[in-house]
């Protein structure tokens, strides 16, 4: 059985992640997170909070996903 990566976890937060600075405060009130969302593993990610996509379903390389890695 192949297990699909869903958004149930991702927490709604009320703006686009765009800084370092805004990464931190995610983190910081999350407590915890994964960089990407993995299937079956009960916590927010840091991908879903700066590009507000699932990367199973459309996954791109743009300017949000290049933030990630700065």
């Amino acid at each position: 059985m192949v297990s699909e990566v869903t958004l149930e976890n991702e927490i709604r937060w009320p703006r686009r992640v765009l800084t370092a600075a805004e990464a931190v405060k995610y983190i910081d009130a999350t407590g915890y997170c994964m960089l990407f969302p993995v299937a079956n593993v009960p916590l927010p990610s840091l991908y879903y909070a700066i590009t507000r996509r699932n990367p199973r379903v459309d996954f791109v390389w743009d300017k949000y996903s290049v933030m990630l890695w700065r």
